[in-house]
């Protein structure tokens, strides 16, 4: 009756807050992503706020969409490629984690507007604790850590499993 319909829609709200619909990131597949209560691990993906220069520098470029974070952009949704320990280095264009150069990464010189991409990173570093990675080759002009750097754990605001993506969806 009426008590099965109310604990039905509910527990419907309950689950689909933990759920997060992508629509708005072009550097990971549009899909379902669903929130975890724990902090990410390399491989896994996070959804992060940035620094206000970095926000701010890409929502007057086109990069990111406005949001809810305080910075003012949407959060960022990008595989964590290195974490806590990790060196990585950008040198003549080439990443590498570790000594080993990551395949698939480019690091360019322009936006896809043939603007020059301003890099608040290059050289080393050995990432921090609380400190990730951020890198998604899903495009290939992805804004990602390539060009921002490491990322604190007080930007990261979701810890995220991919559930379902959609590939085609335009």
């Amino acid at each position: 009756g009426v008590f099965g319909i109310l604990a039905l829609t509910f527990y419907s709200i309950a689950i689909l807050d933990h759920f997060k619909i992508s629509w708005s990131s072009d550097s990971m597949p549009r899909g379902i992503y669903r929130e975890v209560n724990r902090l990410p691990a390399k491989g896994e993906i996070a959804a992060s706020c940035l620094t206000y220069e970095v926000a701010q520098h890409g929502l007057e470029r086109g990069y990111f969409l406005k949001g809810h974070c305080d910075t003012g952009i949407q959060p960022v949704i990008k595989p964590i490629q290195a974490m806590e320990g990790d060196v990585v280095s950008i040198e003549e264009g080439e990443i590498s984690i570790n000594g080993q150069i990551v395949k698939g990464y480019q690091v360019h010189t322009i936006d896809s507007q043939g603007r020059p991409l301003k890099k608040f990173y290059h050289g080393e570093q050995k990432l921090k604790k609380g400190e990730f990675w951020l890198m998604s080759n899903f495009k290939d002009n992805s804004y990602d850590s390539r060009y921002f750097g490491a990322v604190s754990v007080e930007y990261i605001v979701e810890p995220v499993i991919t559930t379902t993506t959609y590939k085609t969806i335009p």
